[in-house]
This record gives C-alpha cells, structure tokens and sequence, in this order.
C-alpha cells in the first residue's frame, strides 16, 4: 500500500539559507526510493517507480541579515509511474524554480 508523504531539504550555503519541499510523493513502505541531492541544491531527483501522482514543489531562499527572502512553488505537477521528478534552481539567488518528469527510459 503506497504511503503520501512530504519531503523538505534544507542547507545553509554561504550566507544563504535554502530549501526545497516537495509534497505528495510517496513508496511502499520497505520500498526503495531513489533520491539525488546536489551539494548545493541546485538539482534534486526523486525517482518515481509507482503511481502516478501530482506533487507541489517549492523553493526558498533568504540571505543572512536580509528579512525578506524569495519563495517560488510549482502546484499539481503530473509525475507518471516510472518517471524522475527533477528539480533544478540554477540561480538561488532569484530562485529560478524549474520542475519537470523525466521517462526512466
């Protein structure tokens, strides 16, 4: 029985803050789940081997001694069985938030 569950990643880079969630996706309990983090957050993969599912992705960013910080989402993105969720913020600093599923084959 597949379990929904929400995934959020957060490091400190610099002097900047980041975070990306990811919610409504979901395993088997005891199932595998393969996931690939770059470094600094500019690239997450999820592989998606089940059911089809629609997640909502977001991404936040904030600067040490700067209150404001930039949230940008992705709501009721379609990622099919057998397809990669990959997330990729090339400019953290603007927060370019791009999410998209990949076919395995």
């Amino acid at each position: 029985m597949q379990k929904t569950f929400n995934l959020t990643i957060a490091k400190q880079v610099g002097t900047q803050a980041r975070a990306i969630a990811i919610n409504g996706v979901g395993a088997a309990p005891g199932a595998e789940l393969d996931l690939t983090i770059a470094p600094d957050l500019s690239v997450v993969r999820l592989g998606n081997r089940d059911a089809a599912r629609s997640v909502d992705v977001s991404a936040f960013a904030i600067k040490k001694g700067d209150p404001s910080g930039v949230n940008k989402a992705i709501n009721q993105l379609q990622l099919p069985s057998q397809h990669d969720l990959v997330v990729t913020i090339p400019d953290w600093n603007q927060v370019n938030l791009n999410a998209e599923a990949l076919s395995f084959s």
